[in-house]
């Protein structure tokens, strides 16, 4: 069973449709073929004509009756409209009329320009894909036991062993960094253990070297103080030795109250000697007009000592002597033996300086 059906631009369709009523048939002894001609209008009578066959099939084509637009400006095209189509059962003689049209997909309605409501395709929603994780656990007595878990069960239980999975990448991480850096102070513990116990060394040696020359710088230190104070007590005894301070003779004698020029004159036994009070130098040996020979010494520190007496002089000018040394030896005929003392170039009684023994 053959159709035929023709696509026509029509204007825009005041949501109605005419209605074709439904053609007359006839049956005859032969096939006939009743074809709705394009443009014929609702109501006119349907041509019937033999088609020669010996099957009678009628093919009955509805016919929109076009409606002109309001606005004849604007013509738009439909789409194709399934169009009603009237079915006549070959084995029954009363036609079966099919005027109803396959339901377009449910969509959303939007309004044109002209009020008329055109039904656009409505979006399916893509559906949420879900998965299910299934567990077998084998038992002793062979039989499997299965678990199920959901997706967002396991994807909170993957989420939380990924979690502690990075937290042991980070402790055992902290760890190795921990271990390195523990490995390292050790190492510069060792080192410088190693250079403490060195160092301790050099110090015991240090101190053993010290302890030695500590020794010696006592021994040195004791040794230059003694030498200092053999020194002071030399250059005292020197000082004092070059004060004219001695007793001019060998034996005691008497002796005179000094004079106004500060002269003592003794009275000497018979090879008594006249003695150097003190340590310095003759500076003269000279004739005196009473005792016949004057001997000075200067004793370098200001003093000079004179002695006078008849007996033969026993130094000479630049003579050095000391306290004790001999200047005259006294006789049958030089008994008498003057001394005196100055202290820059002014008399000094001689009983202020002199030393008497006994």
């Amino acid at each position: 069973m053959a159709k035929r059906r023709k696509n026509k631009t029509i204007g825009k369709l005041d949501n109605s449709v005419s209605a074709v009523p439904e053609a007359d048939l006839t049956q005859d002894s032969g096939s006939t073929a009743v074809d709705a001609q394009d443009g014929t209008d609702p109501g006119s009578p349907v041509d019937v004509r033999d088609s020669g066959s010996t099957e009678a099939e009628r093919f009955v084509e509805t016919a929109v009756t076009p409606v002109e637009s309001p606005d004849p400006a604007v013509n738009e095209t439909l789409p194709e409209t399934p169009e009603p189509v009237s079915a006549v059962s070959s084995e029954s003689a009363e036609p079966v009329s099919a005027t109803t049209a396959e339901a377009p997909e449910p969509g959303i309605e939007k309004a044109d320009d002209s009020g008329s409501r055109v039904t656009a395709p409505k979006k399916e929603k893509k559906k949420k894909v879900s998965y299910h994780v299934m567990l077998f656990m084998d038992s002793d007595n062979g039989s499997v036991r299965q678990m199920g878990i959901n997706q967002k069960t396991a994807e909170i239980f993957l989420g939380s062993v990924f979690c502690i999975a990075l937290a042991l990448v980070v402790v055992l991480i902290c760890l190795s960094v921990s271990r390195h850096n523990n490995q390292k102070l050790r190492a510069e513990n060792e080192s410088l253990a190693s250079d403490v116990a060195s160092l301790e060394s050099r110090i015991s040696v240090m101190d053993e070297t010290i302890s030695t020359q500590s020794g010696k710088i006592t021994a040195l230190s004791n040794t230059v103080n003694e030498k200092v104070t053999n020194e002071k007590k030399q250059e005292k005894e020197d000082k004092d030795n070059h004060i004219p301070s001695g007793f001019p003779l060998s034996t005691s004698s008497t002796y005179s109250e000094p004079d106004e020029f500060m002269i003592i004159t003794f009275k000497a036994e018979t090879g008594t000697n006249v003695l150097a009070t003190g340590d310095g130098t003759v500076v003269q040996v000279t004739a005196d007009p009473v005792y016949s020979h004057c001997i000075v010494i200067d004793h370098e520190n200001g003093y000079l000592s004179y002695y006078r007496n008849a007996g033969d002089p026993m130094v000479k000018e630049g003579d050095e002597v000391d306290r004790g040394d001999i200047l005259f030896i006294t006789g049958s005929n030089n008994k008498d033996f003057a001394y005196n003392i100055s202290k820059d170039e002014k008399p000094v009684n001689p009983l202020d300086l002199m030393k008497i023994d006994g």
